[in-house]
């Protein structure tokens, strides 16, 4: 905003005072939409409500600590939605990403001699990376959804989903939904 400014200071025609305005608008627009989860903070309290070994999401943006509470679990670390919530920096309106997640994981397993590692396998090779594995996966218009696999076979992928419970999704359909990118757990 500060080489806005500058610009719009130094502009001479009103053609440069517009491309400047409109430049600080973009930079509003753009810190209102990608920024202000930077300024906003993690609410205090989720429910915590564990369902036949699935964390539940408690809100619509914490499938991601959810999602690492229940991965965790399925390691034997006990975890819940609020202490991860916080570690991965959850915000309302935009949850968490895969980055934020890798370091909460790391933060909680740290002395367990299990690491949190991003890995990027296509649908076949995934079936050689040992569960629990974490993945966003393609939801409703341009959105991801955190989800754990707990396997991965011919016919499709087996989710601990923190939304639904327990979930299969077939070959074709998993094709599409699946990002590519996971988050491995390493001994």
């Amino acid at each position: 905003m500060f080489i806005v400014g500058h610009a719009w200071a130094r502009s001479r025609l009103p053609r440069q005072r517009r491309a400047s305005a409109l430049a600080g608008l973009l930079g509003i627009v753009y810190f209102l939409h990608g920024g202000l989860w930077l300024i906003q903070s993690t609410p205090e309290t989720f429910a915590d409500h564990v369902d036949d070994g699935i964390v539940r999401q408690s809100s619509g943006f914490s499938c991601v600590p959810a999602a690492c509470a229940t991965a965790l679990r399925h390691l034997g670390v006990h975890a819940t939605e609020t202490e991860l919530a916080r570690l991965t920096e959850a915000r309302p309106g935009s949850g968490s990403t895969l980055i934020r997640a890798t370091r909460a994981l790391e933060l909680k397993l740290a002395g367990t001699g299990i690491h949190a590692e991003v890995l990027e396998p296509s649908v076949r090779q995934l079936s050689a990376v040992a569960p629990p594995v974490l993945t966003p996966i393609r939801g409703e218009v341009g959105r991801e959804h955190m989800v754990v696999i707990t396997r991965v076979a011919d016919q499709g992928a087996w989710l601990a989903d923190p939304m639904q419970g327990h979930v299969f999704v077939p070959h074709e359909q998993w094709d599409e939904m699946y990002t590519r990118r996971v988050i491995a757990f390493v001994r």
